[in-house]
């Protein structure tokens, strides 16, 4: 497996969404899979061209995408090497996804964007492990009656991902969005007493 992949940047990545699986303990190359359930199957995540999801670090709301030669698999193509994460949170019906920023008052935002069902902004800021550069994407859209919230890392000193960092973002989410089933509708908020809004914000703490 990758030295980076398999350093702390997985743990520390993991660690921000809660999770409590172990990504060190097993050693060695994870292999790969093409997608995995998120919210209890309501999400069906797609990983991007190049990209698997590492079975180790899928949590009910969370799961890590890496290259997949660095998982063991085959198939990476000419992906660049990067880390993207997925979380899921569930949301009333009536949520406005245009009320929670993407970026906090410490981040400098490069760029914004919207492509098809993905709000996306580039910032540069603090990452959540030392090892990734600072620049780096973050995006969110709605699957079904769950907000999905994606973000892109690279190690420091690798290529500047760029746009393609956007592109990688908006592909998962088509892609899950053609994979993941429709959720009957619900009369109660999923999220208990917490507002639309707070739940959204939640995504990007």
């Amino acid at each position: 497996m990758n030295t980076w992949i398999s350093s702390a940047c997985l743990v520390a990545a993991c660690l921000v969404a809660g999770c409590d699986v172990d990504l060190l303990g097993s050693g060695g190359a994870s292999d790969g899979l093409q997608s995995a359930p998120l919210s209890d199957g309501a999400v069906m995540l797609a990983a991007p061209n190049g990209f698997c999801v590492d079975p180790r670090s899928i949590e009910r709301r969370f799961a890590l995408m890496a290259r997949c030669d660095t998982l063991g698999a085959a198939g990476a193509g000419g992906a660049p090497l990067a880390l993207i994460t997925a979380t899921t949170v569930a949301v009333a019906e009536d949520a406005t996804l245009d009320e929670v920023e993407l970026s906090s008052d410490e981040e400098r935002v490069v760029r914004r964007e919207t492509r098809d069902a993905l709000t996306l902004v580039q910032v540069q800021g603090t990452p959540p492990d030392p090892s990734f550069d600072d620049t780096f994407w973050r995006g969110r859209g709605v699957v079904g009656d769950q907000v999905l919230g994606l973000a892109i890392y690279t190690p420091k000193g690798a290529d500047e991902i760029g746009t393609q960092g956007a592109s990688l973002l908006v592909q998962t989410m088509r892609r899950t969005l053609v994979r993941s089933r429709p959720v009957p509708d619900k009369s109660a908020t999923p999220a208990g007493n917490r507002g639309p809004v707070a739940v959204l914000a939640s995504l990007f703490e």
